[in-house]
């Protein structure tokens, strides 16, 4: 049939859809009047493992048969999979009123799973309990709550990557003489970055890109004094802000959940140094757009046909910024600076956003140090440089960074 569609235009699809539809009836009709049952029931599971424009779509073929006599539809589907689609195909000025309206006219009997009967709690306890003892379940639990929900699909997916990894690291480590301390701190940790990874991909990510651990503790150290940075700043729709927010608590819970793992493990154990190994040991059950750039380590840049070796991608990033800059010191203005306010600055003192860690470049403006904002992972850094090369008009390729010899990243 959507080989026929796309042959047609106009009222001829109308006449193929209305012609389909009369065929579907007659089946059904026929396929009644032989069985004992006096309806067809049609079950259409998953729609919103869909891309979300397409799950609306494929709802919106659906409403189109469910006044065919004896046969009823019953989907499964998630609200706000719904909701997603319809703003992406019809725009974010529909409200959530216009958004639950189109819902309503294809749904007329919605039914919610009672996902609360679940003892999630329960269930948690008693698949992880050899797993994590004495004093570690507690912040696990939390943010796996704040992050995942109570959902026992996802649980069970969660559960099963979980295993999953556990059985990697004592292939890889062949170890028995670690101390019960070690393995419940991994195994906490292990949790907590499956729950990150599942719940906000987008820090998980953030995370993940981060060049050791030093770089990511420096990360959570300044979150602390920091959390609403840029709520403002990065949102520019209020499902934007929401999911900043989602983000921030997340983040806040999962400080304090290292905080707690740290207590309880002493000195002998180096938290957040095991968390940046588990991070990556993750990454292998992960989807992560960064999953890919785990191993690149930014060792080299080029700038025109000059070769700079660097040792991570802050490096990279600052030397970018100070050969560019002179380089180009007849565009380096204030309103230059202003420009790439997010990026650069004039305030030694600046601590948001990618301020809460900055470096002083070796160029100035008008005399005036600069600051170049480099609290970001190693993707974040790239689009920076990126920025720089646009605003200075640079051609594409001009600048190149390499992991090794393979170069990772060239402005376009």
């Amino acid at each position: 049939m959507s080989d026929s569609i796309k042959k047609e235009n106009g009222d001829d699809i109308i006449k193929l859809v209305s012609g389909f539809k009369n065929d579907f009836q007659e089946i059904v009709t026929e396929t009644v009047n032989k069985s004992p049952k006096n309806k067809i029931i049609i079950f259409v599971d998953d729609i919103d493992r869909l891309n979300p424009e397409v799950a609306v779509e494929l709802l919106e073929i659906i409403k189109l048969f469910m006044d065919v006599k004896d046969c009823n539809f019953v989907l499964a589907v998630d609200y706000d999979v719904v909701v997603s689609g319809v703003r992406k195909k019809y725009g974010n000025n529909m409200t959530d009123a216009k958004c639950r309206s189109f819902f309503d006219k294809i749904i007329q009997v919605p039914f919610t799973m009672p996902v609360a009967k679940y003892d999630i709690r329960g269930m948690f306890e008693e698949t992880f309990e050899d797993y994590v003892k004495n004093g570690y379940l507690e912040p696990v639990f939390k943010l796996f709550i704040k992050a995942i929900g109570s959902n026992p699909r996802t649980f069970k997916r969660f559960a099963n990557s979980f295993i999953l990894l556990e059985k990697i690291y004592k292939e890889q480590t062949k170890d028995s003489t670690i101390e019960p301390v070690k393995v419940y701190c991994h195994n906490s940790l292990l949790l907590i970055s499956l729950s990150i990874q599942l719940g906000s991909p987008e820090v998980y990510d953030e995370m993940l890109s981060y060049d050791d651990y030093s770089s990511l503790e420096q990360y959570f150290d300044n979150i602390k004094n920091n959390i609403k940075y840029d709520i403002e700043e990065k949102s520019s729709t209020p499902q934007e802000k929401n999911q900043k927010v989602f983000q921030n608590s997340l983040l806040i819970t999962l400080i304090k959940a290292l905080e707690d793992i740290s207590k309880n493990a002493g000195k002998k154990i180096n938290v957040y140094e095991e968390f940046y190994g588990i991070l990556k040991l993750a990454s292998s059950v992960s989807t992560s757009s960064v999953k890919s750039q785990e191993g690149e380590k930014i060792t080299k840049i080029s700038i025109g046909d000059d070769s700079y070796n660097v040792g991570n991608a802050t490096e990279a990033l600052e030397k970018t910024y100070n050969i560019l800059l002179e380089n180009n010191k007849d565009k380096l203005t204030d309103s230059f600076i202003e420009q790439l306010g997010n990026i650069l600055t004039y305030d030694a003192a600046a601590s948001k956003s990618l301020f809460r860690a900055k470096k002083r470049l070796e160029v100035q403006c008008n005399g005036k140090e600069i600051f170049l904002g480099t609290s970001s992972g190693t993707p974040v850094k790239m689009t920076q440089a990126n920025k720089l090369c646009h605003y200075l008009e640079l051609p594409a390729r001009h600048l190149i960074w390499y992991s090794g010899e393979n170069a990772v990243f060239e402005n376009d």
